[in-house]
């Protein structure tokens, strides 16, 4: 166990000792002291007088030794850290997993002083092994065995920690976010909106689908600060559209309008904004900037496909002698006569090499009757529509 843990037991009783001798010099004093003398000084010097005095001294010596030991803390605790890393590299190369959990709760007895080593040996254990099943029960195991304090800790002070330390603290607190309070979701706001560490900003925005809806204000401020990174919008917009936010219309339209040029965001967004989503597609469509009015373009595709089949979402790459057929935008709805579903029906049986494939395609109001090479087919990205309405 950490030396801080057992002089805490130590002050403890030191602690409770003062306290037995103070009561008893305090009941001394109130007895009636029949015996006793007064001399010029004030001071009784009866036998009553005499056991006054030495309480006192005794109370006062226990001060002393107590104070002694707490100064001493903190020395103590850096050659422990010290000790306990060595033991736990040890373990670690030695795949003990029992006695590094023992050291996780040794570490968590001390106290704010132990959170981080605890996190540090915590983050070993997460890394120990790559099996996914495994890698989660330890972490249900470590957050049911205590490990919340600490995980609370660390999202409070996360500037300056290791980024696996805090990764696992974000895992904790994302995952099981019913064991560490009701801050933990605004935590874990604090630190995607401020973290410098973009990987571990967005892990923690990644828990955000779950904030309670009185965070939703933070929310929409977060939201219209990272507008540009839709990786780390994403769970923050599902909140805000699970809990039917007053604002999320006027978000969502502030968001088109100032990302418009951003497909990864306008991806994010569209599908959320329900039939005022086609509206505003259908004006931006005819932007004068003709990258805008593609994207536009493609997204009403997306949001409402006139015919049933395959979005293509990226053609394949071809050589100039060699243009490409397929276009982004285009719905291929048949391949030799067979009508198509789903994503993998267009490749359905198409090895390269392979003899042209005839495909229906509708592009914008026409539909073509379209030569398409194998490889091209097998180069182009393509995602089943819903049936238009």
């Amino acid at each position: 166990m950490f030396r801080v843990a057992a002089l805490a037991g130590i002050s403890l009783v030191a602690g409770t000792a003062i306290g037995v001798a103070l009561r008893q010099a305090e009941n001394s004093a109130s007895r009636p002291t029949a015996s006793a003398t007064a001399p010029a000084d004030g001071v009784s010097r009866g036998a009553d007088g005499a056991e006054l005095v030495s309480l006192r001294a005794r109370a006062e010596e226990l001060r002393g030794q107590l104070a002694g030991q707490i100064a001493g803390t903190a020395a103590v605790r850096a050659v422990d850290a010290a000790s306990l890393r060595l033991r736990r590299d040890e373990w670690t190369a030695k795949k003990d997993g029992d006695n590094l959990f023992a050291l996780i709760h040794e570490c968590l007895l001390a106290g704010p002083e132990g959170y981080a080593l605890a996190l540090e040996t915590a983050a070993l254990l997460w890394d120990y092994d790559a099996d996914f099943k495994f890698t989660w029960a330890i972490l249900g195991r470590l957050t049911k065995g205590g490990l919340q304090p600490a995980v609370t800790w660390a999202l409070e002070h996360f500037q300056g920690l290791p980024a696996n330390s805090l990764g696992l603290a974000i895992r904790c607190a994302g995952e099981y976010p019913e064991d560490h309070g009701p801050g933990a979701h605004r935590l874990l706001l604090t630190i995607a909106d401020t973290c410098p560490d973009g990987e571990l900003a967005s892990q923690a925005a990644s828990h955000l689908g779950h904030a309670p809806p009185e965070l939703d204000p933070e929310l929409d401020a977060y939201l219209r600060r990272h507008a540009a990174d839709s990786k780390s919008i994403s769970a923050a917009l599902d909140a805000l559209v699970s809990h039917r936010y007053a604002g999320l219309d006027a978000i969502l339209r502030d968001l088109v309008a100032t990302q418009h040029d951003n497909e990864a965001t306008l991806l994010l967004i569209v599908p959320r904004m329900g039939d005022g989503a086609a509206d505003i597609l259908v004006s931006l469509s005819s932007d004068p900037l003709p990258r805008v009015a593609e994207k536009a373009r493609f997204q009403l595709i997306r949001l409402k496909p006139p015919v049933p089949g395959l979005l293509v979402e990226q053609a394949a790459w071809r050589k100039e002698a060699a243009p490409r057929v397929l276009r982004r935008g285009d719905i291929v709805t048949a391949c030799n006569g067979k009508a198509l579903v789903a994503p993998g029906d267009l490749r359905e049986g198409v090895r390269p090499g392979d003899s042209a494939r005839r495909v229906t395609v509708r592009r914008g109001d026409e539909t073509l009757e379209l030569e398409v090479e194998a490889e091209e087919i097998l180069g182009s990205s393509t995602s089943a529509t819903r049936r238009a309405k």
